[in-house]
């Protein structure tokens, strides 16, 4: 189950809801072509980009992202816009999943980014800064939505694929990302 805290209260998501929402919110990223496809070392990529602070939408589009056996690029919370703006070069994303929080950072790193997805409820100063600086402004549920409607099917990854690309935060020059494929992660969790 995942929950999120309302006041002193938690509201709990069961894994079946999670499961729908997951594999609905990865057809929406589909029929919307959220997913970049790049090439790579011979290989082909589907990206995305997701950058908040821990949450259960965070881990929704994570498990979403494995529906499609697209890579998830997860990006510190608290990056500056010019440390976006060169993880979002480096990885070739064009969509990116946030917090009403890093809106204002998303605006101003300038990146290649075509499409914001918000998880929360956007001011209209900040809808009109994401419009002002050419960005696409999407909500969690517009692609769940989208994902109910359009009817795509589910792409099984392979041991191989990669699973995410985790960016250091940068401290000490440009961010390096480091490639977890699905084997190295399920290793991981066979080993615990």
């Amino acid at each position: 189950m995942l929950g999120t805290r309302v006041g002193d209260k938690y509201e709990w998501k069961t894994y079946r809801e999670i499961a729908d929402l997951a594999e609905h919110l990865s057809y929406g990223c589909k029929a919307l072509e959220l997913y970049k496809q790049i090439e790579f070392g011979g290989q082909g990529y589907k990206m995305l980009g997701i950058q908040s602070k821990n949450r259960w939408e965070w881990v929704l589009v994570h498990l979403a992202n494995m529906y499609q056996a697209a890579t998830t690029v997860a990006v510190f919370d608290c990056m500056p816009a010019e440390q976006i703006a060169f993880v979002v070069e480096q990885s070739e994303i064009t969509c990116m999943f946030v917090s009403v929080d890093n809106l204002e950072a998303i605006c101003n790193s300038k990146s290649k980014l075509t499409t914001v997805v918000c998880f929360d409820p956007v001011s209209d100063e900040l809808k009109s800064m994401v419009q002002s600086s050419g960005l696409t402004l999407l909500s969690l549920e517009d692609v769940i939505n989208k994902g109910r409607e359009a009817h795509a099917e589910v792409v099984e990854p392979t041991p191989e694929d990669c699973f995410i690309i985790s960016f250091t935060s940068g401290s000490f020059g440009n961010p390096k990302g480091v490639m977890i494929t699905h084997k190295m992660a399920l290793q991981c969790a066979a080993a615990v």
